[in-house]
């Protein structure tokens, strides 16, 4: 599930999250996969940048594999 809006004709906000959950091991109460991510774009004209903050849950239906991290995407158009 994803949502993107336009603040300006510059800047856009998105939110995704997915959730997967786990159907190959057959184990009752294993937990699901959740990764949530937060994205700031700033459009140049023929540049992008965009800032992500992602959390992520039960990394590979694994409890307590968690992880938290910015990523730095730029994009050129021509």
């Amino acid at each position: 599930i994803a949502g993107t809006y336009a603040v300006s004709d510059n800047v856009t906000l998105e939110l995704a999250h997915s959730k997967k959950e786990d159907d190959t091991t057959g184990v009752t109460g294993s937990p699901d996969e959740k990764i949530t991510a937060l994205s700031v774009g700033y459009d140049l004209g023929g540049l992008s940048i965009i800032a992500s903050f992602v959390d992520a849950t039960d990394l590979q239906n694994e409890q307590n594999q968690d992880a938290q991290g910015v990523v730095i995407r730029t994009k050129m158009g021509f």
